[in-house]
């Protein structure tokens, strides 16, 4: 009774989809994915630079300048060469 049900709930599974039966040998490997060179960064944006004139344009550079900032990943701080951290 025991291999009867094994059976049955091996094909359900199997028809279902949640496992895989190989059919052939010869799988192909996954394509490789390209890596694209990071953009360069803008600079960032000073108070100094904001007028009047360029408020809209500096409102789109700093949303920029914290889009890229949340996608890149931040480096550690390292500690000073003869401190004991």
């Amino acid at each position: 009774m025991k291999w009867a049900a094994t059976l049955i709930l091996a094909l359900a599974l199997t028809v279902t989809g949640c496992v895989e039966l190989p059919m052939t040998m010869d799988a192909k490997p996954p394509p490789s994915r390209k890596e694209t060179p990071p953009t360069p960064a803008e600079p960032p944006v000073l108070p100094e630079q904001v007028s009047d004139g360029n408020a809209h344009a500096a409102l789109d550079a700093l949303r920029r300048e914290l889009d890229r900032a949340a996608v890149q990943p931040t480096p550690l701080p390292t500690a000073a060469p003869g401190s004991d951290r």
